[in-house]
């Protein structure tokens, strides 16, 4: 069987995220089932369920990628020499 390279896991495992932000997006958490993500993601359900055993276990993965992303952008923005500069930076962060 051949081995599939670290950024192939790594950009299948973002489809399957972007799909379902996609998906929870129009139809909301509870509305969405693992079935539209499939269908969003154009993965076959074996495919998805390689990554991840639930819906839920789909949410907390794009809640933990959020989080690191905000932390890092909080990390950057404390290094700012001044208070605006740090309002800026987090301004342009999340609203632009």
């Amino acid at each position: 069987m051949p081995k599939v390279s670290q950024s192939y896991l790594d950009a299948r495992r973002s489809q399957i995220l972007e799909a379902a932000i996609a998906c929870f997006s129009r139809e909301g958490f509870h509305r969405t089932t693992m079935q539209a993500i499939v269908k969003q993601s154009r993965l076959s359900p074996g495919a998805i369920y390689n990554y991840f055993e639930s819906k839920e276990e789909i949410i907390e993965a794009i809640a933990n990628e959020r989080h690191a992303k905000e932390h890092l952008l909080m990390s950057a923005a404390r290094k700012e020499a001044d208070v605006a500069s740090v309002l800026k930076r987090i301004r342009d962060a999340f609203f632009w």
